[in-house]
């Protein structure tokens, strides 16, 4: 515990009850010990004897008062704790079922059709992926309760949105005080997703053309390519200014950085469990 927790750690004491208390007691220690000592030369010896021994005896309450706050202060951050555990895992049970649909779709975008309907999808989650992978991002999800005609990215992007909803609404309603790991997950996730956004794109060139072709499928076409072209060595070499692959090349970097954000909050609800 560095100083300056300490020393806010004093103030809150002293703003305590049994702070107040024990300065008070304090004070009118140190007021009967200075009493004594200017009858200490005089005659009155047993009025300074009864002084001293209150004097002694308030130090010996103040010691209590003191150890007793202690204990008490202990056993209600330790409630408190519990408390926000509780509510943290109560959330998680929702939590929980938005991450799984997140996943569900995430898989799918970064799967070609051919590589798709894996059984494990906990585990082609966790896998890395390579920007070629994500060629068929428009191509309809095996999905087909959540919308027949629905492309995986377009599923993809709402079960994103619901999950960053989520994520701001507990990061609004728990103080997270003893967790601070999970908030800083959240609002990094949130962060991501809102600074990365290129939905608004992605989404819409599926009904603008480029000579009679959809601006989705030459986009299909070099995220395929991508193998000659590498793409996102190019971006990180600021050489793509204005090119349409660019969004999805922000695309592949959101989706890798929300990978590992949602792996590290499993990680840390499962020790809090």
């Amino acid at each position: 515990m560095g100083f300056t927790s300490k020393l806010k750690n004093s103030f809150k004491w002293f703003n305590s009850a049994a702070g107040l208390v024990s300065s008070i007691l304090l004070l009118i220690s140190f007021i009967l010990m200075y009493i004594a000592y200017l009858l200490c030369n005089d005659y009155i010896n047993n009025t300074v004897n009864v002084i001293i021994c209150i004097s002694t005896n308030l130090l010996g309450i103040i010691v209590t008062v003191s150890f007793v706050q202690h204990v008490y202060s202990k056993q209600d951050d330790r409630r408190k704790r519990l408390e926000e555990k509780d509510k943290i895992m109560r959330y998680h049970t929702v939590l929980d079922i938005l991450i799984k649909r997140y996943c569900m779709f995430y898989v799918s975008v970064i799967t070609p059709l051919s590589k798709r309907n894996i059984s494990d999808l906990q585990l082609s989650f966790q896998q890395d992926f390579k920007f070629e992978d994500m060629r068929d991002l428009y191509k309809v999800s095996d999905y087909i309760t959540d919308g027949i005609l629905s492309s995986s990215i377009e599923l993809f992007y709402k079960e994103e949105e619901l999950l960053r909803g989520f994520l701001i609404m507990m990061s609004n309603n728990i103080d997270f005080k003893y967790y601070p790991d999970i908030l800083r997950t959240f609002l990094s996730f949130i962060n991501s997703s809102l600074s990365m956004d290129v939905k608004g794109t992605i989404l819409g060139n599926v009904h603008l053309f480029s000579n009679k072709n959809k601006l989705s499928e030459i986009a299909a076409n070099m995220i395929e390519e991508n193998p000659k072209n590498n793409w996102e060595k190019n971006y990180d070499s600021g050489n793509l200014n204005g090119n349409l692959i660019v969004p999805y090349v922000i695309l592949f970097k959101l989706m890798k950085k929300e990978r590992q954000l949602i792996i590290d909050y499993l990680d840390q609800i499962k020790k809090l469990s």
